[in-house]
């Protein structure tokens, strides 16, 4: 005969192992850049790779390239979930022959379809890492008019905001840059922002 009779439901709470991680939906970072010293089998080319407040997984992307700095400064701030997508940023031919910012914003910018590629992959996170990214950044790139205009296009459909870097110059130039976007899905940032680094 037991000593003991239980009545009802017993819970155990285990505090060892992981803890689930909750997040705000809309907090979850986008992220696509390049990392040329990145392992490849951690950091696949244009395949979504879900960070969440990993610096020991960030190392693995090395230090060249614009992601391992973009990290730094988002981990810097918070320990926020971030959906990466590193780009092949290396010239198809030899590199004499080929302009290798424009190879890089090409591979940034990416292609729509099966694959997505480049900006375009981050559409293949809820599917891949089981997040949507809602704050989509693409560091030293979102200036130029094409990789911003890509940002929005991907915002729009993830229901995020693209945040983009202005002209860098003057205020008047950096609300009619602002107005050549017209959507609500941008925030624009003039001039960038500057970090102390000591």
């Amino acid at each position: 005969m037991p000593e003991e009779f239980l009545h009802g439901v017993e819970v155990v709470e285990i505090d060892s192992g992981p803890r689930p991680i909750r997040t705000v939906k809309s907090s979850v970072i986008g992220l696509v850049g390049t990392a040329p010293e990145a392992k490849d089998d951690v950091f696949p080319y244009d395949t979504p790779v879900l960070l969440a407040g990993s610096l020991k997984k960030a190392k693995e992307l090395g230090e060249t390239g614009t992601l391992p700095a973009a990290l730094q400064g988002i981990f810097d701030q918070i320990g926020a979930m971030v959906v990466v997508i590193r780009v092949n940023d290396k010239p198809p031919v030899a590199p004499e022959t080929t302009d290798n910012e424009n190879t890089a914003l090409s591979a940034i910018i990416g292609k729509a379809g099966e694959p997505n590629t480049g900006i375009y992959a981050l559409l293949d996170a809820k599917s891949t890492v089981h997040v949507e990214p809602r704050i989509l950044i693409a560091p030293e790139f979102s200036h130029i008019k094409a990789a911003a205009d890509t940002l929005i296009i991907a915002a729009e459909r993830l229901g995020g905001v693209a945040i983009i870097d202005g002209p860098n110059t003057t205020g008047e130039e950096a609300v009619n840059y602002r107005k050549a976007f017209g959507k609500r899905y941008a925030y624009l940032v003039d001039p960038w922002v500057k970090v102390w680094n000591s």
